[in-house]
């Protein structure tokens, strides 16, 4: 059990022994789940106004940003998405990224469709 883990038991405890369980253990967990939110959601942030994905069959992913190379990596296969929005899990120099993939801002719904198809089958892997 990691140090986070044992953190997060040990305040919920805390709460629960309070005066005030009830409350303390709700305000506790929306605490947790909201660092749990920011660790999960760690998005690389990339300063240009236009980025392209370029993602190859055998999942190395590619970031272009005013056609100069701003990351590349390889999907680490724990991707997910839904129809609005893709989440891609990118592994650079033995660091794991999160990139958000918004269907809203895509040219083509076509593009998009067939990204998310493709992490739903999962072919990157």
């Amino acid at each position: 059990m990691g140090p986070l883990a044992m953190i997060s038991l040990l305040a919920l405890l805390a709460a629960a022994l309070s005066p005030r369980p009830i409350l303390l253990i709700l305000l506790t967990s929306l605490l947790l789940v909201a660092a749990w939110g920011i660790l999960i959601l760690k998005i690389c942030k990339v300063q240009a106004g236009k980025l392209t994905s370029v993602i190859f069959p055998d999942g190395k992913v590619r970031l272009q940003s005013n056609r100069r190379d701003t990351i590349g990596g390889v999907l680490v296969g724990q991707q997910w998405s839904t129809h609005r929005l893709a989440v891609l899990r990118i592994s650079t120099d033995g660091v794991s990224r999160n990139l958000l993939i918004l269907a809203a801002q895509q040219k083509g719904a076509g593009d998009f469709r067939r990204l998310n198809m493709w992490l739903r089958q999962d072919l990157f892997s």
